[in-house]
């Protein structure tokens, strides 16, 4: 399950397009860099988490899947997604049970651009957006100064 991205906007462009939206029509015309192993790793284990939470996998018989040219192994269980799986379970200990889903694409009104949200969940009193964050090429910091 390789989740698409837009060509207009992404994660690591977001604050850029909000503060000069013509930087799109400037970089389409330079060559497509592609991807790093960095992103495709990322792109990796968001499909694990959506195959976890979403699917009903279990973790430990995802151990072994493939995408990207990446694999998910043990280790990659215990170090990044294992610590993702317990702030979800942080998420119902403190705010009760909540519906949710997960890479739900979303778009940004008056474009064609497009995002993902890794988790969207609500019940009666509270909504949540949760985006995972997996990087180990690039440092990103989460909170309210992150564009994303």
């Amino acid at each position: 399950m390789t989740v698409e991205h837009s060509d207009i906007i992404g994660g690591s462009s977001c604050e850029r397009r909000m503060n000069c939206p013509g930087s799109a029509d400037l970089e389409a015309k330079f060559p497509d860099r592609g991807s790093s192993k960095y992103a495709d790793e990322g792109t990796m284990l968001h499909s694990v988490m959506h195959k976890i939470l979403w699917e009903d996998s279990a973790p430990g018989d995802l151990i072994g899947y493939r995408e990207l040219g990446q694999e998910f192994t043990e280790e990659l269980l215990d170090e990044l997604v294992q610590p993702a799986l317990n702030c979800f379970d942080n998420l119902q200990d403190e705010y009760g049970e909540f519906e949710f889903t997960s890479e739900a694409k979303v778009g940004f009104p008056g474009t064609d651009g497009f995002g993902t949200c890794d988790l969207i969940g609500a019940n009666d009193d509270f909504t949540f957006i949760n985006d995972w964050k997996f990087g180990r090429g690039v440092k990103v910091k989460g909170g309210a100064d992150n564009y994303q």
